[in-house]
């Protein structure tokens, strides 16, 4: 036994900032209770969800600051295969069981095809590795295939968010500038989500809310085959495909691991519900996904840079991911896990980053650069409290009255990185866990939280898993269990 009480060659022996079995499995709960709490109604408020969402929270909490627990670690990854192969079974019985989206039908091939993706999975644990070159690219075309039927079902969603990307790319394709003009009002003028003067006489009186590399992205897919939830579908389809790709080459172990962390993302009970209704968040999934990967380098994927180096893939990536959505720059503390101690080499990618960041927002945002602050940042600013968000002050409103602060979510942000920061691996596998804790925690205690910020968060936490799993596989004292596995 080591000083901290952990068997010799588990993640939980290793040196300070590891992280153990035990904490990859609270963070595969973790995901599962995020996918269950968006479940009970779409990802908004109900008792039950936010029940769900607790479990979710707590589980994050453990796997932060619980100890590892000694029959976990003595049994090493095979508890985490197990466990990740019940959950992504679990979640395809539910989606069996209950259309995971509006309009699908509850025809015999489509529940076969699920049948056909908790196959896989079992088979994913039980099968040969070198069965896995063929059983995870069939993986993700299930969930391709599910997610034409979803995006099909329902052509035009009666949701803000569908008209305003159709629209915005239209005015875009035009000549017009997406950020200085209205769009149509979906509800008819009978919604509370606006601020007060923001919608009336049909229209909504604001421009294009996301920064331009999100409208480009999703304009693509609008271009291409007349509808930009494709982008976005395949977007989520290669942030799974990333995901399976961080173990590949690192042992039998993370090659399992890599597979079912992206199951239990792609296969969320309310996964093609999120695509159905055009969130943006598919998109930074792929960037995160792709940010994860980039930093893993070294021999079989030892999720740190070489010498603290930056290369210019994850430059690309991490600068991608901070243009893509506003609240990315929230991961910025993050950053400083992906370069070991290296302090300097965090500065010089945040700045190389950021530059790139700036490079693909600035041409749109000088267009007109009142028009665009109001739109990307004031109306984030003036959006009112939800109070039917899936969060813990959505339930203190409904049973006392009373719209706790926004500030609350920054309070819950700043505490949770801190934590974070502290005790996550300094690696691409402890990003991942940061940025996930961090958003769950500002999102689960903010003013609005959605069915879309908490995919998100379970894609984080999936990359976590998976890019941990590699590292462990390839540090020299492997963990135990993994030549069982």
């Amino acid at each position: 036994m080591t000083e901290n009480g952990a068997q010799p060659g588990s993640l939980a022996a290793a040196p300070r900032r590891a992280m153990s079995w035990t904490a990859l499995c609270a963070l595969a709960v973790a995901a599962a209770g995020l996918g269950q709490a968006m479940q009970v109604r779409d990802g908004l408020y109900d008792p039950s969800a936010v029940a769900w969402l607790a479990v979710a929270v707590m589980a994050g909490g453990w796997a932060i600051l619980g100890r590892a627990a000694a029959w976990v670690e003595r049994r090493g990854p095979r508890v985490l295969l197990d466990l990740l192969t019940v959950l992504v079974v679990a979640q395809l019985a539910t989606m069996a069981r209950r259309p995971p989206i509006d309009g699908f039908p509850a025809a015999l091939e489509a529940r076969a095809m699920m049948l056909l993706g908790a196959g896989m999975i079992v088979a994913v644990r039980l099968a040969p590795l070198r069965h896995l070159r063929w059983i995870a690219p069939a993986m993700i075309g299930v969930y391709l295939l599910l997610g034409i039927i979803a995006v099909g079902m329902n052509p035009k969603p009666i949701i803000d968010v569908y008209t305003v990307h159709v629209e915005a790319v239209e005015e875009l394709m035009s000549g017009r500038n997406p950020y200085a003009m209205t769009f149509s009002d979906p509800y008819r003028g009978t919604s509370f989500t606006y601020p007060p003067g923001m919608a009336h006489d049909g229209r909504l009186w604001f421009g294009w809310m996301y920064p331009p590399l999100s409208l480009v992205l999703s304009g693509i897919g609008q271009i291409a085959v007349g509808d930009f939830r494709y982008a976005h579908l395949l977007a989520m389809a290669s942030a799974g495909a990333m995901i399976a790709m961080m173990g590949w080459r690192s042992g039998r172990c993370a090659g399992r691991v890599g597979v079912l962390a992206a199951g239990l993302l792609l296969f969320s009970p309310r996964a093609l519900y999120f695509i159905q209704m055009g969130w943006t968040e598919a998109l930074v999934t792929m960037l995160l996904a792709g940010t994860v990967l980039a930093a893993m380098s070294g021999r079989a994927g030892a999720g740190r840079l070489d010498r603290g180096g930056v290369s210019w893939k994850l430059i690309a990536a991490l600068g991608l991911l901070l243009a893509i959505k506003q609240h990315m720059v929230l991961l910025i503390p993050a950053v400083f896990l992906l370069t070991g101690e290296n302090w300097r080499a965090a500065i010089r990618l945040l700045i190389a980053a950021i530059a790139l960041a700036a490079l693909v927002t600035l041409p749109l945002a000088l267009w007109d650069p009142a028009a665009f602050v109001r739109g990307v940042v004031l109306l984030q600013l003036w959006l009112p409290f939800r109070h039917d968000a899936l969060s813990f002050p959505a339930m203190v409103n409904a049973w006392w009255g009373v719209a706790p602060s926004p500030i609350w979510g920054f309070v819950a942000y700043a505490a949770a990185m801190g934590v974070c920061l502290r005790r996550c691996p300094r690696s691409a596998g402890g990003f991942a866990m940061a940025t996930g804790i961090s958003l769950l925690a500002f999102f689960a205690f903010g003013k609005q939280a959605f069915c879309n910020y908490y995919m998100l968060v379970s894609a984080a936490f999936a990359c976590a898993i998976a890019a941990t799993a590699a590292a462990a596989a390839a540090s020299p004292e492997r963990p135990g269990g993994e030549a069982q596995s």
